[in-house]
């Protein structure tokens, strides 16, 4: 049996390795910061005492963002992800949320959209390791000086302020 908890302080290690084995880059502190964003609104699912997955919500106004969403390798492919994104979907709606959108994985496709997600745009992701020079040298690029501008904007059409 799947039972899905509220995250707290002694799920973030196993939040963090996690994201350590799917290579997100994810700090202790993002975890922090994430649940004292949400405090009821971040997850870990549990099989038999055993931490098995993890989804965070982050609302903003009436947007809301489902992240993280990740199972255990060995506990996948059973039910457990969509469990964890039906509790994140519940959270968001019954305080107000009326558009929720995510960053997907194309493994999980087929999962948002048996719930109802569509697509918006197709991404991709890159990486490289910080240590690796390439060979090219890049050309540098003046920050913006309109940045406050930028952010304003941001705020405006998110609705979000920063939490102290």
């Amino acid at each position: 049996m799947i039972i899905i908890k509220v995250m707290n302080d002694t799920d973030i290690t196993f939040c963090k390795e996690l994201t350590d084995i799917e290579q997100w880059g994810y700090l202790a502190q993002d975890f922090k910061r994430l649940i004292s964003y949400e405090p009821n609104g971040c997850f870990v699912a549990r099989k038999k005492n055993e931490r098995v997955g993890m989804i965070t919500t982050t609302s903003y106004g009436g947007y809301g963002f489902l992240g993280s969403l990740i199972v255990r390798k060995d506990a996948r492919r059973k039910g457990i992800g969509l469990k964890l994104m039906k509790q994140g979907i519940d959270y968001l709606t019954k305080n107000g949320i009326k558009t929720i959108e995510l960053d997907g994985v194309f493994p999980a496709v087929m999962l948002y959209r048996k719930l109802g997600f569509r697509d918006k745009y197709l991404s991709l992701r890159f990486m490289r390791r910080a240590e690796e020079r390439s060979h090219e040298k890049p050309s540098p690029r003046p920050f913006s000086k309109n940045v406050h501008m930028i952010v304003d904007f941001d705020r405006e059409k998110t609705g979000f302020t920063e939490r102290k």
